[in-house]
């Protein structure tokens, strides 16, 4: 085919230049292709031997034997994430959005799953749909998110607008978002009245048992240990419980295996199921870094730094000071203030060689 380009035109809107091309489609049922070949001649051969395009119709078919990828491969997962990115979502149908949505729900960052949702029509169909309204819902709820990191008060606004539509298919699933937005995100200092309100609303939900533990977050993050404590407290934790460190144990056990094996939602589910045992946690052990680790995961990285300073200002003679230092340096470094990120991953080399993260610390000062 040399002296020709080409243009692929696949079933569901994208397309495709290049004689050769990969992208990711959302099925290995076969399917339909237009090609447009166009002769690539120099000005004078196209004047003596013109030759108009080509259009073809051709039918893809996928063999049986091609090599499988896994989604617990880490560079898989970044090569077809990156497939992901290459397409040009105006020209995607709806679905095939949805599809993708499906993947990046799991293994993308928040960062990827806005931008395709951000791609989908707000069309009435999509909480009407059995097929797309899960993801779709799911999809707008983590773009609010992402896009609270610019405009949290925006972020608010759309998440209100939002509420009403799927209250019915998905209930319960606005008020753990606005429960952030307000501690996280705004740091609300009126945000007690609308999280008891929230309390007050769901008193046979875990909503209202974690609300309490959000007002007890914001006093947290504010410095008001003595207030976060008390909130904590509220939700009926008894202090002389002989099995909360054993409890505790376990779960940083069972997170810390979860985040090595790149089972994020899990352990985001299990962080949540500890806090809501015993949020005073928070206070004499790791769950605010793994808490840390499991954001960063998905790509909330100003949510990861509030975790991670927030340790250190309430443990400060942890022996986990120095895991801290390097999370810290690792969402530094994805806000572009890699300088500082390679100045604290030099340190945490040169003056903890024997440390378990001195190695891992040198490979990131090393990055560009």
């Amino acid at each position: 085919m040399a002296g020709w380009s080409a243009k692929w035109e696949f079933d569901d809107g994208a397309t495709v230049s290049g004689l050769e091309g990969k992208r990711v489609v959302a099925n290995p049922q076969p399917q339909m292709l237009k090609v447009l070949l166009t002769p690539v001649l120099s000005a004078t051969s196209a004047l003596v031997h013109p030759v108009p395009p080509l259009k073809l119709l051709t039918r893809m078919v996928f063999s049986e034997r091609v090599p499988r990828a896994s989604i617990r491969d880490a560079g898989d997962v970044r090569r077809y994430a990156a497939m992901l990115d290459a397409d040009t979502l105006s020209q995607l149908k709806p679905a095939s959005i949805a599809a993708r949505l499906a993947l990046l729900l799991e293994w993308g960052t928040d960062q990827q799953i806005t931008k395709f949702s951000d791609a989908l029509p707000e069309q009435d169909r999509m909480i009407n749909d059995p097929d797309i309204a899960p993801t779709w819902a799911t999809a707008r709820l983590i773009a609010i998110r992402t896009h609270a990191a610019e405009n949290p008060a925006k972020a608010l606004s759309d998440l209100a607008a939002l509420e009403p539509r799927i209250r019915q298919r998905f209930p319960l699933s606005a008020e753990p978002l606005e429960m952030d937005l307000r501690v996280f995100y705004l740091q609300d200092a009126d945000c007690a009245g609308r999280l008891n309100q929230i309390a007050f609303q769901n008193p046979n939900s875990y909503l209202a048992k974690l609300a309490k533990i959000r007002i007890g977050d914001f006093c947290r993050l504010q410095g008001k240990i003595k207030d976060a404590i008390a909130q904590y407290q509220v939700i009926g934790i008894k202090a002389d419980d002989r099995s909360l460190p054993a409890q505790d144990r376990a779960f940083s056990i069972a997170i810390n295996e979860l985040i090595a094996n790149n089972h994020r939602s899990e352990a985001m589910a299990k962080l949540t199921e500890w806090e809501l045992k015993h949020p005073m946690a928070k206070f004499d052990g790791d769950f605010l870094l793994l808490r840390a680790r499991t954001l960063m995961f998905f790509g909330r990285w100003s949510e990861a730094m509030l975790e991670t300073e927030s340790f250190q200002r309430i443990q400060p003679e942890s022996p986990f000071q120095i895991d801290a230092q390097f999370l810290r340096a690792r969402v530094l470094y994805e806000r572009n203030a890699k300088d500082e990120a390679r100045k604290i991953w030099k340190a945490i080399a040169s003056n903890y060689p024997k440390h378990p993260l001195a190695e891992e610390a040198k490979a990131w000062a090393a990055k560009p």
